[in-house]
């Protein structure tokens, strides 16, 4: 009887160390794999975040310089990011002036041509004209003591400069000065009005698209 008494116990023990045993991997499991997600989510988050923030800024850049063609790196968060041309579309700005003091604005890299078509006054008298091309208060060009039709021209590089970054858009101004003359400007420039561009670095590869509407450009995400 006493061994009988002894085998019941033994299996009343194991029978309950299996049921303990089933129990714990049923509860644990959930709780190491939660650990590990949660360890994961730990790595992924910070990364996740300073995308959207690189992303961010990259918005932002392209908000000052709808051209921009060159890689962006933001050293305090360690991104960097390329620029590639896929698609530019534009549209020819052409616009005529009288009068001596004129301006326009440009945001966006592009040759600029000015025409001046000069007419004379008094045919008894010498005629000429003074122009020049004034941008936040400088000059960029001029030309003095002329008497033909002439016309300047503002490089895309001064529009913007890939290699150092620096830009030169807004209004600019044309100032004349006649003697005896009459002179009527002109200017010519091709406008953006779309610009499709791939953003990429080893987490990103993302089409973004520009839009230029009445007052500003749209930046958006292409499908």
């Amino acid at each position: 009887m006493k061994n009988q008494r002894g085998y019941a116990t033994i299996g009343v023990v194991v029978a309950i160390l299996i049921l303990t045993l089933a129990i714990s991997t049923v509860f644990l499991n959930p709780i190491l794999n939660t650990s590990l997600n949660t360890k994961q989510a730990k790595d992924i988050i910070p990364q996740y975040v300073q995308n959207m923030n690189g992303i961010e800024r990259v918005y932002s850049k392209l908000k000052q310089n709808v051209s921009l063609n060159e890689p962006i790196i933001f050293e305090d968060i360690s991104k960097e990011y390329e620029i590639t041309e896929v698609n530019s579309e534009y549209q020819q700005e052409n616009l005529s002036f009288t009068g001596n003091s004129n301006s326009f604005s440009v945001n966006n890299k592009t040759d600029v041509n000015i025409g001046f078509q000069v007419s004379q006054v008094d045919s008894d008298f010498t005629y000429y004209y003074d122009a020049k091309i004034v941008h936040n208060g400088e000059t960029v060009a001029s030309i003095s003591n002329k008497n033909t039709d002439m016309t300047i021209t503002i490089d895309e590089q001064y529009l913007y400069n890939e290699t150092n970054g620096e830009t030169n858009y807004g209004e600019y101004e044309i100032i004349i000065d006649t003697y005896n003359s009459s002179v009527e400007s002109t200017v010519s420039f091709d406008k953006l009005t779309y610009r499709e561009i791939k953003l990429s670095n080893e987490n990103i590869n993302q089409l973004i698209g520009i839009t230029r509407n009445t007052n500003d450009f749209d930046i958006h995400f292409v499908q």
